[in-house]
């Protein structure tokens, strides 16, 4: 593919970045969000792939859903003005923080060498994206987001239109976006703020956002996919936060708990490949 061009500005003591996308990458770029939004931007799932690979698909979000066509740096994603921000732009931004988080809480891995390959990003890109005072600005936002009066609208496949040999030109159909109800987007942040708050330790804090993340899930009545996480999870990281129960008996528990799931998920790909 051809060299994307990069051009650095300086708006109001903010650096913003524009990309100049050569035609040939455009069309690669829009089917990668539409897989993205096939998986129902499942954050486990982005996770899944090589470094690089998971921040290109973010800045090419954040990218197509800002008015202007521009994006900040990702590895210091500057404040906006959320009042005036699109439903669409709200929920790539709510994407990018949920990512980072979830990236904060599971940076030591088993397959390191995989994420990082010849001209990937390296540890020192993650560092950086990853640094306690980044993510201290993510928290702060998925905190504030369960105040917004305004939800976010989670982007379907059909939103992400292909260019075609009569026309280039780069076209989204926001319509074709789901608003996400106020119950089921506080719900999975709620969650996904518990299990940063539970490995950092802070158990009270952690217990009061599960017990939160709880309560909004029961008030869901039609589920539109944003909230992803396992219930039985959810219950299991409730009781590791009593304190009257044993600590080790605990983490037996929730060992047991995840072999299971690894197992289960096992038993079905060995039944889906036979």
């Amino acid at each position: 593919m051809e060299p994307e061009t990069i051009e650095s500005t300086t708006v109001n003591g903010s650096n913003e970045v524009k990309i100049n996308h050569p035609a040939k990458n455009i069309a690669m770029k829009i089917l990668s969000l539409k897989v993205a939004a096939f998986l129902n931007w499942n954050v486990a799932q982005i996770r899944a792939l090589p470094f690089k690979t998971q921040v290109d698909l973010l800045q090419d979000l954040m990218y197509f859903t800002n008015e202007e066509r521009t994006v900040f740096e990702i590895t210091n994603l500057e404040q906006v003005d959320l009042k005036a921000t699109l439903p669409e732009f709200l929920f790539a931004l709510v994407l990018f923080h949920r990512w980072a988080l979830n990236t904060s809480m599971h940076r030591v891995t088993s397959n390191w060498q995989q994420r990082y390959g010849i001209n990937e990003m390296s540890l020192r890109d993650e560092n950086i994206i990853c640094c306690p005072e980044n993510i201290q600005k993510t928290i702060s936002f998925l905190h504030e987001s369960l105040q917004w009066e305004q939800m976010p609208k989670l982007l379907s496949f059909d939103c992400f239109q292909m260019p075609t040999e009569t026309n280039d030109s780069i076209e989204c159909k926001w319509s074709k976006a789901t608003l996400i109800s106020r119950d089921e987007f506080c719900a999975q942040i709620c969650y996904d703020l518990g299990t940063s708050f539970f490995y950092q330790e802070d158990y009270k804090a952690a217990k009061e956002l599960f017990h939160k993340c709880q309560e909004y899930s029961n008030l869901v009545t039609q589920q539109n996919m944003f909230a992803s996480f396992d219930k039985n999870s959810l219950q299991v990281y409730i009781k590791a936060c009593d304190p009257s129960v044993h600590k080790k008996s605990l983490l037996i528990k929730f060992s047991i708990h995840w072999r299971r799931k690894r197992r289960d998920k096992q038993a079905t790909c060995i039944y889906v490949e036979n």
